[in-house]
């Protein structure tokens, strides 16, 4: 709704944030799927009354509760509250209207009337907007701090809305909300409106940290939310199959052509096996068999082994033999170099691998030694995250059962409760509340376990 100092109060028709998690939304769209008319002229009736009967300047958001997941004529409906401000969903409510809700702000801030009396303020298409937050969906929705290394969203269609605070090269904190940018799509209805922001998910680009991105798109494609037919609890029910992620194998396979690409991996140059010289070719060449060789690699912070061998194809049209690079990786999966549009982008030696919203980095493996050092004996309880210490609930020599609290780490207003891992007592106490931590470092360790 919009007030201004001269009595005039109008609203701008609904929106629907029904799709959350933990009472955080998740997606918002306008108008809402299934309202009936006769609803939203109540709702929006009340909303108008209820700021006319304060006074009410400026702009605001009254919300509202539906019972039963239906928004027919006679569903039961309730007063929540009001948001006494724009919010961060106001650019769906402008796609549909044509507005700009900011521009109304500044002109009632200056004692203006509103710029449209109620019949002249008109609703068509659909508009939906998501939160592109850094967190990990696939590990519990983690937060996900570090630098951005990827940010790429030139691919995206015109009239598409991209709202960040961010750019490449940036980093994500753990001091505040995991929000990194807002997407806003407008279309003729509302499957075209899922269809284009699914479409305009895959395009955007964003590597380095962990994002939301896939657990969106799942989401969208669900069969419940494309039927419109949502309720608070749905994300919660389908809580594995809206964080299922996997990459195709010609992801893999193309993101280890890549990376052997990007560091010359037994190699010179893959152009050179048709020097005439083949003794000045670093080829990996070997007498008796095909010229293979295994190297570790780090996929997703995981160590795998992958297989790399030179198969001969009788391609070229001036009659030489060139190199074919076959991968055979882990978990049985195989396949040779693929020809499909994959996006890759390489950042200081790690490969980025993007593919429809997901996100596989291939590296060289790491190794962290200070976890050798920090006196840990027994199982130990770290931080998944790099947050603040906010809660130690045990001491030193306490005996604790499996599952019993141990410590809470709070990262980007959400708090991470970790439990002890079995029945013990604790040897160490390693941090103390309020203290930052990184992820990884050590808060309390457990004894060793009694043979």
């Amino acid at each position: 709704v919009f007030g201004d100092s001269h009595g005039q109060v109008v609203h701008m028709f609904e929106r629907d944030c029904t799709l959350q998690r933990r009472n955080q939304k998740v997606i918002e769209e306008a108008p809402a799927p299934g309202m009936s008319p006769q609803l939203r002229e109540k709702m929006c009736a009340a909303a108008v009354k209820l700021a006319k009967s304060v006074g009410y300047e400026g702009a605001g958001t009254v919300e509202f509760l539906v019972e039963g997941g239906s928004l027919g004529v006679d569903a039961k409906w309730y007063f929540i509250e009001m948001n006494t401000r724009l919010q961060v969903e106001h650019p769906v409510t402008e796609e549909i209207t044509g507005l700009d809700l900011v521009e109304w702000q500044l002109r009632v801030a200056a004692g203006e009337k509103l710029p449209l009396a109620q019949a002249a303020i008109k609703m068509s298409g659909h508009a939906i907007e998501v939160r592109l937050c850094a967190e990990d969906p696939a590990k519990g929705f983690l937060p996900s701090v570090g630098r951005i290394e990827v940010f790429e969203h030139s691919t995206l269609r015109r009239g598409t809305r991209l709202e960040t605070g961010v750019r490449e090269g940036d980093s994500v904190s753990p001091f505040y909300d995991s929000m990194v940018a807002k997407l806003i799509v407008g279309a003729k209805n509302r499957p075209q409106a899922i269809e284009q922001i699914i479409d305009e998910m895959h395009k955007l680009l964003i590597g380095g940290i962990r994002m939301n991105t896939r657990f969106l798109t799942n989401l969208l494609e669900l069969q419940t939310v494309r039927g419109g037919g949502v309720d608070t609890s749905l994300i919660a029910r389908e809580i594995d199959t809206v964080t299922a992620q996997s990459v195709t194998h010609s992801a893999v396979a193309r993101g280890l052509e890549s990376f052997v690409s990007a560091h010359r991996i037994a190699t010179a140059g893959w152009g050179d096996f048709v020097s005439a010289d083949p003794w000045s070719v670093r080829d990996a060449f070997q007498l008796g068999r095909l010229s293979a060789r295994k190297i570790k690699l780090s996929v997703d912070s995981v160590d795998r082994v992958a297989g790399l061998s030179w198969v001969p194809e009788h391609e070229s049209p001036d009659g030489h033999w060139r190199p074919r690079l076959h991968f055979e990786p882990w978990s049985g999966i195989s396949g040779t170099s693929p020809t499909s549009a994959i996006p890759i982008r390489e950042r200081d030696g790690i490969v980025y691998v993007f593919e429809r919203g997901m996100q596989m980095a291939v590296a060289w493996p790491t190794y962290d030694a200070s976890s050798l050092d920090d006196g840990a004996g027994g199982d130990a309880v770290r931080a998944p995250i790099n947050g603040k210490v906010a809660r130690v609930f045990v001491t030193e020599g306490e005996v604790v059962e499996k599952g019993q609290r141990i410590a809470v780490v709070e990262a980007m207003k959400m708090e991470h409760v970790l439990t002890a891992p079995r029945a013990g007592s604790i040897a160490k106490v390693a941090v103390k509340e309020g203290a930052q931590v990184n992820q990884g470092a050590l808060l309390v360790a457990l004894a060793e376990a009694e043979a």
